[in-house]
């Protein structure tokens, strides 16, 4: 929406186009480019008054008294639009995950990657704690010959199983699992009820 030429005749314009929550920040990565030369990402108005995400990757040269940035502006508001409504669907999944009442463990083939506050109420680990388990410590013994069959055999069809609760106590769970891709790798989620 902006010609190089306005811009060329008038710095300035982006700075006043820039949203008044990011001007400090914007004149402080206009001097850390004077310094250094590194791009820069702005948010701004366009002239049309629409917010929009703009980075700037330019070229810093020195002529007589003067800066020149040599560059260019790329509308990226689509991508910062994705990354905005990815983290804001994260939010809402792990809000799920952390509300549902059943206990639910995501694992690597047995070793513990993530699990919610149901899990934490019923086995009484914190979670960092779970981290450093695998599930098979969460198997009573008299079933970890077939929570280790099934670790190894995925399969989505419930069953029955003995739990192991951090204080040693053990209970009968009823148990789900599904093959899911967790933080980019293949995973295991297992929800688990107290029956």
């Amino acid at each position: 929406e902006l010609e190089p030429e306005e811009i060329q005749a008038n710095f300035q314009i982006i700075a006043d186009l820039t949203h008044p929550d990011d001007r400090d920040a914007f004149e402080q990565s206009v001097a850390i480019s004077a310094a250094t030369g590194a791009t820069w990402e702005w948010v701004g108005y366009s002239p049309s008054g629409k917010l929009k995400w703009v980075q700037g990757i330019s070229r810093l040269e020195r002529q007589s008294n003067d800066l020149l940035w040599d560059g260019l502006l790329v509308d990226i508001t689509q991508c910062k639009q994705a990354e905005f409504d990815l983290k804001a669907s994260e939010a809402r999944l792990q809000s799920f995950f952390d509300a549902t009442f059943e206990a639910v463990l995501i694992h690597d083939y047995g070793k513990i990657l993530d699990v919610n506050y149901a899990a934490e109420a019923l086995y009484g680990y914190s979670k960092a704690e779970f981290m450093q388990r695998s599930v098979l410590d969460l198997a009573a013994p008299c079933s970890r010959d077939l929570i280790q069959v099934r670790a190894q055999m995925p399969s989505d069809s419930p069953f029955e199983a003995g739990g192991l609760k951090k204080d040693g106590t053990t209970f009968i769970g009823e148990i789900s699992g599904q093959s899911i891709t967790y933080k980019g790798q293949k995973a295991r989620v297992a929800g688990i009820r107290d029956i």
